[in-house]
């Protein structure tokens, strides 16, 4: 039986590229800006093309610290992270 797995990401808007830089909460670099949910979508989409799976926000819509849901184990998760860790 799957499981949900539930990760914090601190997430940087309006940075140059996108990016992830693996940790115990990983960082997120987004080329879009926080308004009008831009960054948060890209966020969502980038997640999807490093993991296969398009996560959900559980919290933090209007902050840099958020809280997401994945449907994949952990593991699977942190180890898709931290092969596409540049």
């Amino acid at each position: 039986m799957r499981k949900l797995t539930e990760i914090y990401f601190r997430v940087r808007p309006g940075q140059e590229k996108f990016r992830v830089e693996e940790s115990t909460i990983p960082e997120v670099s987004l080329t879009e800006e926080a308004e009008n949910g831009r960054a948060n979508a890209q966020l969502k989409n980038k997640l999807e093309e490093v993991t296969g799976e398009k996560p959900g926000i559980i919290s933090g819509v209007k902050s840099r610290r958020k809280k997401l849901v994945f449907d994949q184990e952990e593991e699977k998760i942190r180890q898709k992270l931290s092969e596409f860790t540049n």
